[in-house]
């Protein structure tokens, strides 16, 4: 009986003993040591956050009382074709959009704000999902969801962005677009805001990572499909949360596509 308790123990200090010689090697005492620390949270991330020099005036005047809730959809299945003007969408991405407009309204979804891409597959998404929602709110326009390359990817993926100069032209823009519509509520806001932003992959990918406060490098390595909605909040309090990325599930099996070719 001794040794049958005592062989437990031996087997449990030699697997402790073994364990700690195992993280004592000095790549795995960084590798533990990376895993455990916390990166910080900033609150501030949309300038929007009570500063210690506000008086309590301006604190009650400038205070975030709502939530704001962002449902980026991105476009549906469009032609390829030379100029904007001819990506119009398909039969299939006309469908997409419709069916999307029904999920949306299914949900009970009712926009404050509503904005859609200037790319021609983006306005026409934007105007076949409203032909079922009937916004109350006006329906906006922007250039600065426009398609393009946020920053430069990392890890790299081999052939992208084709002309490396691409990001410097065009992150400025989607940079303007995240500041722009990825904010907390406006503190004149009396409900819960509600924004529908019809854009494109790259952008959702990006807004993603970067009202996370993950590397927004990583944006090219997920992947939204074709009127997928991804659906972020930002509370009051300065910090953000997310209860879908790319939710295709009200679209059936044959309307799920991620590329023209499909």
């Amino acid at each position: 009986m001794v040794i049958r308790t005592f062989l437990p123990f031996v087997g449990s200090v030699c697997a402790a003993k073994g364990l700690q010689k195992y993280l004592a090697q000095p790549k795995l005492k960084v590798a533990a040591k990376e895993e455990t620390e916390k990166a910080d949270w900033d609150y501030n991330w949309d300038h929007r956050h009570p500063q210690a020099d506000w008086t309590d005036e301006m604190k009650e005047k400038y205070k975030v009382k709502k939530t704001r809730h962002v449902y980026l959809i991105r476009h549906g299945q469009y032609m390829d074709g030379e100029k904007d003007a001819d990506r119009v969408l398909s039969e299939k991405g006309r469908e997409q959009a419709r069916l999307c407009g029904e999920y949306l309204k299914a949900s009970g979804i009712k926009p404050t704000q509503f904005v859609h891409s200037t790319m021609t597959r983006a306005t026409e998404t934007a105007n076949i999902i409203n032909s079922v929602l009937q916004v109350d709110c006006k329906v906006e326009s922007s250039d600065l969801i426009r398609e393009g390359c946020p920053i430069e990817p990392s890890p790299p993926l081999k052939g992208y962005p084709e002309k490396p100069w691409t990001e410097y032209k065009e992150s400025a823009a989607i940079e303007a677009g995240f500041r722009k519509f990825i904010r907390r509520a406006k503190p004149s806001s009396e409900e819960n805001e509600a924004a529908v932003i019809v854009c494109h992959g790259n952008v959702i990918r990006y807004f993603f990572c970067r009202g996370l406060q993950l590397p927004p490098s990583a944006w090219l390595h997920l992947s939204v499909s074709h009127c997928s909605v991804t659906q972020m909040h930002m509370r009051p309090s300065g910090t953000v949360g997310s209860r879908a990325v790319g939710n295709n599930s009200f679209l059936p099996r044959k309307y799920v596509t991620f590329t023209n070719r499909e």
